[in-house]
């Protein structure tokens, strides 16, 4: 898991698919799990995760799963509530040199990689570790 913070108030949340066990079906699983997911990083990254939040879940078939968190009011008793939204997406990643089973789309004048069917957990990772970024929500 891998946390990216915008600004005080967004951020991103990076979770590969070993990593999932969820029925993204199951409303209440999801908000059990984001509500699990949150004391998590309340107490290793000291965010007070209390107010009103917008969580969209972006899954990606082959990486996992990104949370883009952003709160939207903030509230006066200890407690968290959310809209929550999934979508099932195709991640890119920026990178500069090619990747075996991919597709290249060029954005701005960058490189960006769309796996295009099951790779090794090898060049996942090395997609992951070398990518300046990975876009989620990009629509063509």
């Amino acid at each position: 898991m891998k946390i990216k913070f915008i600004d005080s108030n967004i951020f991103d949340v990076y979770i590969i698919k070993d990593r999932l066990n969820i029925d993204f079906n199951n409303k209440k699983e999801v908000d059990k799990h984001l509500k699990d997911l949150f004391k998590i990083l309340s107490n290793k990254y000291e965010i007070g995760m209390e107010g009103f939040y917008d969580v969209v879940i972006y899954i990606d078939k082959y990486y996992g799963i990104i949370i883009h968190v952003e709160k939207t009011d903030y509230c006066y008793y200890n407690g968290l509530e959310m809209n929550v939204s999934i979508v099932n997406t195709v991640f890119l990643y920026k990178l500069d040199e090619l990747v075996d089973n991919t597709k290249i789309h060029i954005i701005d004048n960058n490189m960006y990689l769309e796996i295009i069917c099951n790779i090794s957990n090898k060049d996942m990772m090395y997609l992951i570790e070398h990518s300046d970024s990975i876009l989620y929500n990009y629509s063509k």
